[in-house]
């Protein structure tokens, strides 16, 4: 059932803009700032997820938890033209085809970033401590990572900004995507792009940061831990499904490399020695919430000045064949964006 109190639906929208929210949502503690946009959100508060077709039926533009949705309820949205995400887990969804109807797809994932990023120095540091790692002696900041080499799978908005925030130490990088970024989003930075094989075989450090897709499910198993370093650390940013646990933990017995981080909770993979788990916060601070709310907004500009989103989510994902990094980047260049 839809709840429509008077102070989370007006009794006449001023919109066909709608954020369709629940208690579990994080930005339901900020709900009221949609409603004091420019134009302003009407906010709708749902049960649970099938409430979202009666409450979103006149939806232009819709702004929701990716929890509440099925590929079921978008389908029922026939006048939807621009979907938000609140968060990044928008996995079970078929991108594509909410694509293919002509729907603008954007998201907080840059708001988020920059959080997501400092969680996972944060807990690569814990990890090397834990194996005896301590880094370069005298080294102030990070001195885990000084004289390493980062191997960044997944080159999105989380895998650039924890390259913008290593950018005091003496470290590369190397990563793995299906796009080549600009330069200028990393000034001398030393960033190149390999193939996913050739990361592994040279990083010291591993991030996982590719989204949860049909071909990212299982990318990392046996063969892929085989060819790490005997030194290094696995740190998977992503979600759980993207590695195979049971062959994580052969690798781990087998010393193919050192140690690993897991941003989720897994107990047996946590009570391995050589893991350290910590999960990402479930309710991240105002701040944040200020900047992906203001995210949302200069996303909704953009839709409405027929013009890109400075936000966008993107239904790109990596290849059932062959390797990304041997793909032409001529056509499909990551725009550049400003640092805030």
């Amino acid at each position: 059932m839809c709840q429509c109190p008077s102070a989370d639906r007006p009794s006449s929208p001023v919109s066909n803009t709608i954020y369709v929210t629940d208690s579990t949502d994080w930005l339901y503690t900020y709900r009221e700032q949609f409603s004091q946009l420019d134009p302003p959100v009407e906010v709708v508060t749902v049960d649970d997820g099938t409430a979202v077709v009666g409450a979103a039926s006149d939806a232009a533009d819709l702004i929701a938890d990716p929890a509440l949705l099925t590929d079921a309820v978008l389908a029922g949205l026939n006048g939807l033209k621009s979907l938000q995400f609140t968060t990044t887990e928008f996995h079970h969804l078929d991108l594509a085809a909410l694509e293919k109807r002509g729907v603008v797809l954007g998201g907080v994932n840059q708001a988020l970033a920059p959080g997501a990023a400092q969680h996972l120095i944060d807990l690569t540091a814990a990890t090397a401590r834990l194996i005896g790692h301590p880094g370069v002696k005298g080294v102030p900041t990070f001195p885990e990572f000084e004289n390493k080499v980062v191997g960044i799978v997944g080159f999105g908005d989380t895998g650039m900004e924890l390259v913008h925030q290593l950018e005091g130490t003496r470290c590369e990088y190397r990563y793995m995507d299906v796009r080549t970024a600009r330069r200028d989003d990393f000034g001398a930075s030393r960033v190149r792009r390999l193939t996913l094989d050739r990361v592994l075989v040279e990083a010291d450090y591993v991030f996982i940061l590719v989204p949860l897709t049909p071909q990212t499910r299982g990318l990392f198993d046996l063969r892929e831990f085989r060819i790490m370093k005997p030194e290094a650390v696995l740190v998977n940013g992503s979600h759980p499904d993207v590695i195979v646990a049971n062959d994580l933990l052969t690798a781990l017995n087998d010393g193919l490399f050192a140690g690993a981080a897991i941003a989720y909770r897994d107990d047996e993979l946590e009570s391995h020695q050589r893991v350290a788990a910590l999960s990402y916060p479930t309710t991240p601070p105002g701040h944040v919430a200020e900047r992906a709310i203001g995210t949302i907004a200069e996303n909704l500009d953009a839709i409405r000045a027929g013009q890109p989103l400075p936000a966008p989510v993107e239904s790109i994902g990596v290849p059932l064949l062959g390797d990304p990094s041997f793909w032409s980047s001529r056509f499909t260049p990551r725009p550049a964006r400003p640092r805030t």
